[in-house]
């Protein structure tokens, strides 16, 4: 294996990682409440957070503080 085919396998390795990250913070979001319905409180505040973070350079951290 050459240096420039360990970087590609690194670079995939980074993106398959921000993938799984992506999809984890999704699915720790889960918008129902405990009888199963629609919280359209944090729906609303999870969209207002990805609108805003369309227009900034550094996005804001969705995942909610444990």
């Amino acid at each position: 294996m050459t240096i420039k085919t360990g970087g590609i396998q690194i670079m995939r390795n980074r993106q398959k990682q921000r993938e799984n990250r992506k999809m984890r913070r999704e699915e720790s979001l889960d918008m129902r409440n405990d009888a199963g319905y629609f919280d359209l409180t944090a729906f609303c505040a999870v969209a207002r957070i990805r609108e805003m973070n369309k227009q900034r350079d550094k996005p804001i951290n969705v995942r909610p503080s444990k």
